[in-house]
């Protein structure tokens, strides 16, 4: 076998190996790459009555995935793009996937304090004592609570409130009386903090409620109003913290289906060919010309 060498052409106009595009209908840009390797004999005796005998080739090795790239940048937005090498837009899907993050656990985080500044201020300012000798003293006052019993009290002012409370008899008057919503969960659940500050009927175990009154509705007190928001504020930064989540979702399916159509448009871009020209030299021997082009549009 004679010496092999390769021949490697970059051109944008060169006449025989590319050109640049320039009529209606053609690609504003292109290029392509030619390598060149042979001379190669080839043994075989075979009569060709042309100059030269071509036999083309297709490679598509150099495709990429368009599922590929959509999974890639599903799981981490902007893998698929940075296979498919679109670069800029891999950082921009990179950079919202960081910044959506760093607004989620902010927000939470503010989200958590806020709960622990509302839930302190309701142990010192609403008292479960105060809100069943309310219910004891006008319970019975109300539809349906007629014949509801007294809750118990415990009278060791040294414990915590909530600790003094029948809570099991308190929720029993709760539910005979037919205007009452809810029945008031136990101290700490999350609940008991929602609903003192959501519902009017807890309105006299603020310490701020005064009035001597059965009426609970249109006399909310101030520190019931005070509570509410809040309450308010940490069901905002909860919110933001939460909606950041679901645009991250948003990002991941938006990345993927980015990066698939950047490689779709990749694959169309780009083109690999090849093909063996076979010719005679001048000893009559065939030879073999193998050359392989890429073709990049733009």
């Amino acid at each position: 076998m004679k010496p092999i060498y390769l021949l490697c052409v970059l051109t944008l106009s060169a006449p025989g190996i590319c050109s640049a595009a320039g009529g209606p209908g053609d690609d504003p840009l292109s290029f392509t790459v030619q390598w060149k390797y042979g001379p190669m004999e080839v043994e075989s005796s075979t009569d060709v009555d042309h100059p030269a005998l071509l036999l083309p080739g297709r490679n598509d090795d150099l495709k990429k995935s368009p599922f590929l790239a959509g999974i890639l940048s599903l799981v981490v937005p902007g893998a698929g793009d940075i296979y498919a090498g679109n670069y800029i837009m891999a950082a921009v899907f990179a950079t919202a996937e960081a910044a959506l993050w760093v607004v989620h656990f902010n927000y939470m985080a503010k989200g958590d304090d806020q709960t622990a500044l509302y839930e302190s201020f309701a142990d010192q300012h609403w008292n479960v004592v105060k809100y069943t000798d309310w219910l004891n003293k006008w319970g019975r006052e109300f539809p349906g609570g007629e014949d509801t019993e007294i809750i118990y009290v415990n009278p060791d002012e040294s414990l915590p409130p909530w600790e003094r409370v029948d809570w099991d008899a308190m929720n029993r008057v709760e539910d005979a009386i037919i205007e009452f919503s809810h029945k008031l969960p136990r101290r700490p659940d999350g609940q008991y903090y929602e609903q003192i500050g959501k519902y009017p009927q807890y309105n006299h175990g603020w310490d701020d409620q005064l009035s001597d009154t059965k009426e609970y509705f249109s006399n909310l007190s101030p520190r019931f109003l005070e509570y509410a928001a809040m309450r308010g504020d940490a069901n905002d930064f909860y919110a933001v913290g939460e909606a950041a989540v679901k645009i991250v979702v948003l990002n991941h399916i938006l990345a993927a289906a980015n990066a698939a159509w950047s490689v779709s448009r990749y694959n169309k871009r780009v083109k690999f060919f090849s093909r063996v020209d076979i010719r005679r030299d001048v000893d009559g021997h065939l030879v073999a010309h193998p050359t392989a082009s890429i073709r990049v549009r733009f």
